[in-house]
């Protein structure tokens, strides 16, 4: 009887394991971010992205990190919020976003100011680099992020192919000159004036300074709370 119980127990046991195995074999597997190392052609490590991996066309919705459940979320996916929205979050686990249905990514915008050390403008740079290189090996569409103070620019732009072409930013009314430099910036590393331009916010004034320039605009989920959204 004991036996019979015991054995019983046992084959139960190895059931279970075997249950337990299947269902981790059906499970895509844990990537962590410190296991993979992308190739880089400058001397801080910084990886390469991939220039065939690269966004040409505004791809609606484009709506921010936060803004709807990840696995209900289309078109393209942007980072114009405040960071803990995405940070630590999506640098400790990368493949979130492979739940999502988008097809095209803004590179993550980790906020930056002229008194940021030199050792923080290299880290964040080397994590969004970083994660729009891992997303473009899944197949999605990479926009380089330039919402970075332009006395950055050498570093920011480490592991950005030159001919380059597609581009956004965050821009504000108080801060046109900036925008200036920024599109200017992304003009010469792509070597062309053909360029995907995308700003995002900056309201009215902003706006008409794209519609002159023929800029690709997009408001900024504080003026769509608002109803400000320009034809």
């Amino acid at each position: 009887m004991n036996a019979t119980i015991g054995q019983l127990a046992l084959s139960d046991l190895e059931t279970r394991f075997k249950v337990k195995e299947q269902l981790e074999a059906d499970l895509p597997p844990k990537i962590n971010s410190q296991d993979i190392i992308f190739p880089s052609s400058n001397l801080l490590g910084i990886p390469d992205l991939l220039i065939d991996h690269q966004c040409d066309e505004l791809i609606l919705p484009c709506l921010p990190c936060g803004k709807t459940a990840l696995k209900k979320q289309e078109g393209c996916l942007h980072f114009y919020v405040d960071d803990y929205r995405f940070d630590p979050s999506f640098w400790a686990k990368p493949d979130k976003v492979l739940t999502s249905k988008v097809t095209a990514i803004i590179e993550p915008n980790y906020t930056l100011t002229l008194d940021s050390p030199l050792s923080w403008v290299v880290w964040c740079t080397y994590k969004k680099r970083w994660l729009a290189r891992y997303w473009q090996k899944h197949g999605y569409n990479i926009v380089v992020d330039l919402n970075v103070p332009t006395e950055f620019a050498p570093i920011s732009l480490l592991g950005v192919p030159i001919g380059w072409k597609s581009y956004a930013t965050r821009a504000y009314s108080t801060r046109i000159e900036s925008l200036f430099n920024e599109h200017k910036l992304a003009v010469q590393h792509a070597q062309s004036e053909d360029i995907f331009f995308l700003v995002y916010g900056g309201g009215k004034t902003v706006w008409s300074i794209c519609k002159e320039y023929g800029w690709l605009w997009l408001a900024s989920e504080e003026s769509r709370a608002k109803g400000e959204i320009y034809g």
